[in-house]
């Protein structure tokens, strides 16, 4: 259905390997924490890299939101706004309304999360959030996840799940195939929990065996 938005890119130049409703912003679900988290990385460096894996390894709710209260100097609305722009500087846009990704209003569009993910190789800093980024079959919310594929070891995503108000379920990371490139995806999906993993978790095994 079109209920999905997918999108896969070379991180090296950016240019998209593949797109389908590429263009239509959706839910965010807990990959509403890679901006906040990119954000404090962008403005304290590696020493904030500790506080990293609890929020994207095993996606802490609580967390997440102290972190974008403490990039806000004591207001979290403040540290969403500082993480819009950040995203927006280096050219990304996404509507944050929350830090965890508990809100139905955080929205971006697949294109739009897999632009940021590129962008991101380039700031400093970024090594220590990638990895603190959920490994396929080892780490975090992936550790069960994608064992025995192509993508095990291979793939590192953040994992999104929503299912009061409305459905989401969302992936987005960076993969190295088996032929050597690094790519940068992002699924976007409004569909329950199950399924969306399914879908995902077939398509990142595909993503990784290129």
């Amino acid at each position: 259905g079109g209920g999905h938005g997918i999108v896969v890119a070379d991180v090296r130049s950016g240019r998209e390997l593949y797109a389908r409703h590429a263009g239509v912003a959706r839910t965010l679900a807990s990959n509403t924490k890679l901006f906040v988290t990119a954000a404090a990385v962008h403005r304290w460096g590696r020493r904030i890299g500790p506080a990293l894996r609890p929020i994207l390894g095993l996606s802490d709710n609580v967390r997440a939101e102290a972190l974008a209260v403490r990039l806000g100097d004591g207001s979290r609305r403040r540290g969403l706004r500082r993480a819009q722009r950040f995203a927006a500087g280096i050219g990304a846009r996404v509507r944050l309304r929350d830090g965890s990704g508990l809100a139905t209003g955080n929205r971006a569009t697949p294109r739009q999360l897999v632009r940021f993910l590129v962008a991101m190789r380039r700031v400093p800093g970024h090594r220590v959030w990638e990895r603190a980024l959920p490994l396929a079959g080892r780490s975090g919310t992936l550790a069960h996840r994608l064992r025995g594929t192509a993508a095990e070891a291979r793939c590192r995503a953040k994992t999104g799940t929503l299912f009061l108000r409305t459905y989401a379920s969302t992936l987005s990371g960076y993969c190295r195939t088996r032929s050597g490139r690094s790519v940068a995806f992002s699924i976007l999906l409004a569909t329950t929990p199950a399924t969306g993993r399914v879908v995902q978790d077939r398509l990142v095994a595909r993503i990784a065996r290129r």
